[in-house]
């Protein structure tokens, strides 16, 4: 679990610095480097910060404290989330219609109820680009439906 965090962490920081530093300056470099943060954000989000935020990283709740603050990093709020997603999601965990998380598109399947597709074998290789890119999708609902 500590490598698992360390490599997210420096999948998120390393590009962040090289945008930073405008040591970089070519599009294809740019386009790599943003797409190394996605990841990053998409491992802090689903794992760095997921398992602090419920207490089973660390005996230590200082250390699952401080790491569950590396949410706010990525620009969102760990006190919002753990109401969030401890109250509400946790209340209806696969429960399908009743919480968001379930509500996803074909080529994504998180519940057994949900319908079975053939792209569904492929999905722990392309899960985590989807993953990458979901806030994309977050703030587009956020901006539609305000």
């Amino acid at each position: 679990m500590v490598v698992k965090t360390i490599f997210m962490l420096v999948l998120f920081f390393v590009p962040s610095i090289l945008l930073s530093s405008g040591m970089v300056s070519t599009a294809w470099m740019l386009f790599s480097l943003y797409i190394l943060i996605g990841l990053g954000m998409a491992g802090m989000g689903m794992s760095v910060m997921h398992d602090p935020i419920h207490g089973s990283y660390s005996k230590n709740k200082k250390i699952n404290t401080l790491l569950g603050y590396a949410f706010n990093l990525i620009g969102a709020n760990a006190t919002i989330w753990r109401i969030q997603h401890n109250f509400l999601h946790h209340t209806y965990t696969n429960i399908d219609h009743a919480v968001d998380n379930l509500n996803t598109p074909f080529f994504l399947r998180f519940s057994p109820h949900a319908k079975h597709y053939w792209i569904h074998q492929f999905q722990r290789v392309y899960n985590l680009f989807f993953y990458g890119i979901s806030t994309l999708s977050y703030y587009h609902k956020k901006i539609l439906y305000v």
